[in-house]
């Protein structure tokens, strides 16, 4: 996990994925890999929406973190649950409100180029339509 989160600060999200998913493999329900693969999205994009401002592709990537975060949040590792939760917690500002949904229905992935090593079949990208289907029950 210390040489997944080592790649995230390079900016090499797909070899911090890869990382993490080898940890996960072998401790499948481990609350900290879910911690660092969400901090992987999340940097993913801070990275990408830096200098420009948060558009609506950030939103859904910030999704996948949220998720993630609230997977190590609801875990029984007392070491991560405080942490992941106040990520989690702090990401609520940038996910998708009933309004960017509204605007933007037909998105359920991200599609700007600096996402481009997110692909639509891992399992944590699922949270977003997860995620969108309540807010767009929501109203």
């Amino acid at each position: 996990l210390a040489v997944a989160d080592n790649h995230r600060l390079l900016g090499n999200f797909t070899s911090a994925r890869s990382w993490v998913m080898k940890a996960k493999a072998e401790e499948p329900d481990n609350a900290q890999a879910d911690f660092i693969l969400g901090q992987v999205y999340e940097t993913s994009a801070d990275k990408c929406s830096a200098g420009r401002g948060i558009q609506y592709d950030d939103r859904l990537v910030f999704t996948i973190a949220y998720g993630l975060y609230l997977k190590a949040g609801a875990s029984d590792d007392w070491s991560i649950k405080d942490k992941a939760n106040r990520r989690a917690d702090y990401l609520t500002e940038f996910i998708p409100n009933y309004s960017h949904w509204f605007m933007n229905q037909t998105k359920n992935l991200p599609q700007a180029n600096c996402y481009n090593w997110i692909r639509s079949s891992w399992a944590e990208v699922s949270y977003i339509g997860r995620y969108l289907e309540k807010v767009a029950a929501s109203k």
